[in-house]
């Protein structure tokens, strides 16, 4: 009998090359230096940056909410300390909401659970959502009002605003996060009735702007495809982390996945999933088959994919006799079985960091297969109209030349994130650029007027989830340092006074429940969630003018750098909450800092390996970043990501208590493509990386115990 092949498993290339250095790595109990941080920044220093958001939270400046708060002489009998109290409301995130449930001590947030009755979430949250409330107590989060860099008061931004906006002739710009709040919409809608001259636009750094312009190329419409993967058999993901917390639907993917694969008894079957991406994510981690590829390939990859399927299901009449160089690969034939064989039964996506066409065609293939209406709904999102990177680039221009007196920013920090490099030194030509955010950021220190935002926690508002249902969020707590929401600063634009966010949403919500507003406004305050809505399922057809473009097939040739959200600072907006930046990368187990990935192969050919220091160039811009080798990684591939390198928002972002740059900032490789050709060149210089992912190793030690 042949001896039985066994499997090798490791969990690191150190451990596999078995070294010397790894081998004396192990042989210590605690890692060298675990006690202490780089630069002589002890873990005590670091727990107290941490611990400094926990201890605002026990601080007695704790400030109930107005509304329906009476003081009292004698303790009411739902508040006993130590006993929680909970309360539902959501959180915002790339303009939807997840329902949540907050946990109060004595009148103070203190940590949030998904809400069980909420569609989007079904109890369940990601890091962000729990990281959200250390972002509340941040005692580096703005705490005033700044005219021109000197302290000022919300009395004087109202009064200034009544002058300013009394000329409703002004040429104006309306620069927006995303965001589904159908009361900002509201006064969005008076905004631009009231200045004739205005202009909005939504910026998101990774919005949904690609994936809306490929439903618009293939259906004719901008639409938001919608997955309900626990009724898909099949599942091929062309570079999409669905299951990643920077996805701004991952909590409900995650639960509809998991549920799909969950298997009770021998009859019960269980969904596959195929993943194609240039980078190890966790939703290749998670798949039954995954295949390396470089992103600028995955046009042609889906090219190939709609043609092998376009004479075996109908719709796909563009694509017939159409070849390329996937066309042959093993991949192509057993993917268009599986899906032919699961039709109205399989999903289809494709990251929004892809072009419109790659989503277009994407869209065409769910069509032809029967997938829409059953696994895929393409919805009807009204407040996605102005997601448009070529309608901020187009406001960016504007702005440059002098077409613009006023400047209005809600929340998005366009200076440190925008793919438009001009928008810095454009904003010099307005006369008036107000901004409201979190931070003193990198575009607070380039306006007229600061002002200092109310986190969700502290603020009313409302919203719809990914997926359309509506929500109200309530806050748990008054504003810490007196901010103002994002409806509150506007409605002091459109109508020069000072109105409370209470009233501005149940304004709306009057309107919403025509009839019976009392009990149904107190049921959706007692739920957290309005189930009986959402958005509009939409009839498509595809156009008949729909073409692919196949110039996208010439993948780039040489060494491709791609740029992505950071699994735990996103976009740079969470860079200062300790426990994100000490919260290890879910596939390289990198903390503090971000890396250029690359596969082995790539590393051997440029002669680098972990730590080195590598330049790289792509669009007119360079940076200088460490190298990290992650096995399963494409080849002739660099993959970045954003949010490190802040400039002076905070001691966390800013590496700790000395204010020196924490991790490199990537945005400038961007260009207006998050896949771009590069060069990449080793330096002399290394830079050392905390990565945990040999710590806490088995070896020597029993399974069992």
């Amino acid at each position: 009998m042949s001896e039985v092949k066994q499997n090798t498993y490791w969990k690191s290339l150190n451990e596999l090359a078995k070294n010397q250095e790894y081998q004396k790595f192990v042989e210590r109990e605690f890692p060298e230096n675990a006690s202490e941080l780089s630069d002589g920044f002890s873990r005590r220093g670091f727990l107290a940056i941490m611990g400094s958001a926990v201890l605002l939270a026990s601080c007695d400046f704790a400030r109930r909410p107005v509304q329906k708060i009476l003081p009292y002489s004698k303790q009411p009998e739902d508040i006993v300390p130590g006993v929680p109290l909970f309360y539902a409301s959501a959180m915002p995130f790339q303009g939807s909401l997840t329902g949540l449930v907050v946990e109060n001590h004595e009148g103070r947030p203190t940590k949030v659970e998904g809400n069980d009755m909420h569609p989007g979430s079904r109890g369940g949250t990601s890091i962000f959502h729990q990281a959200s409330v250390l972002g509340m107590y941040d005692p580096d989060r703005s705490k005033k009002v700044l005219r021109k860099g000197t302290d000022s008061t919300v009395n004087d931004f109202v009064d200034f605003a009544k002058k300013h906006f009394a000329d409703t002739s002004k040429n104006i710009a309306f620069i927006s996060e995303a965001s589904s709040s159908p009361t900002l919409l509201g006064l969005k809608a008076q905004a631009l009735n009231k200045f004739s001259n205005a202009d909005w636009v939504t910026y998101e750094p990774f919005g949904e702007s690609n994936a809306l312009e490929g439903t618009q190329k293939a259906f004719g419409r901008r639409l938001r495809a919608h997955y309900d993967f626990s009724k898909a058999n099949v599942f091929v993901s062309l570079d999409d982390d669905v299951l990643n917390g920077t996805h701004p639907n991952s909590v409900e993917y995650g639960k509809q996945i998991s549920a799909a694969r969950k298997v009770t008894s021998t009859n019960d079957s269980m969904s596959r999933i195929y993943a194609v991406e240039n980078g190890y994510s966790l939703t290749g981690s998670y798949a039954d088959h995954r295949l390396r590829l470089k992103a600028s390939e995955i046009d042609a990859f889906a090219h190939a994919l709609a043609a092998a399927l376009s004479g075996r299901v109908s719709g796909l009449n563009a694509f017939s006799g159409y070849s390329n160089q996937f066309s042959d690969h093993e991949w192509i034939s057993a993917l268009a079985d599986e899906l032919v064989a699961n039709r109205g039964e399989s999903v289809v996506s494709v990251g929004n960091n892809h072009s419109a066409n790659a989503h277009a065609v994407v869209s065409a293939i769910n069509k032809a297969l029967g997938n829409d209406g059953n696994t895929v709904n393409y919805l009807e999102v009204p407040h996605l109209d102005e997601e448009s990177t070529s309608a901020f680039n187009a406001t960016v221009e504007k702005m440059k030349n002098g077409g613009y007196d006023t400047v209005v920013m809600l929340g998005t920090n366009p200076v440190f994130s925008a793919q438009n490099k001009d928008f810095e030194s454009a904003l010099s030509n307005v006369e008036e650029v107000i901004h409201l955010s979190d931070y003193v950021d990198e575009t607070s220190k380039k306006v007229s007027w600061h002002i200092n935002k109310a986190f969700y926690l502290e603020s009313w508002s409302d919203g719809h989830s990914y997926g359309g249902v509506r929500s109200v969020i309530q806050p748990q707590i008054q504003p810490l340092y007196n901010g103002l929401s994002d409806i509150e600063t506007l409605n002091i634009i459109v109508n020069g006074e000072m109105t409370s966010g209470y009233d501005l949403v149940q304004n709306t919500w009057k309107n919403i429940y025509s009839s019976g507003f009392d009990s149904k406004w107190a049921t959706l305050l007692h739920d957290g969630v309005d189930t009986n809505s959402g958005f509009t399922k939409a009839n498509v057809r595809l156009s008949s003018s729909f073409r692919p473009d196949t110039s996208k097939d010439n993948a780039i040739s040489g060494i491709e750098i791609t740029v992505r959200a950071d699994s735990t600072l996103y976009d740079g907006r969470f860079a200062n909450i300790a426990w994100l930046q000490e919260l290890p990368d879910p596939m390289t187990k990198i903390t503090w800092d971000n890396v250029a990935a690359m596969s082995p192969a790539t590393a051997k050919q440029l002669g680098v390996e972990n730590e080195d220091v590598v330049e790289i160039t792509s669009n007119g811009q360079t940076i200088k970043i460490a190298a990290w080798i992650q096995p399963g990684h494409a080849d002739n591939s660099i993959s970045l990501t954003v949010g490190y390198g802040r400039d002076g928002i905070g001691r966390v972002a800013n590496r700790y208590i000395d204010y020196t740059t924490g991790g490199v900032d990537t945005y400038p490789l961007i260009g207006n493509h998050f896949v771009s050709e590069g060069s990449v060149s080793k330096t002399s210089d290394t830079y050392e990386i905390a990565c945990v992912q040999d710590h806490h190793s088995l070896e020597g030690r029993d399974l069992y115990r």
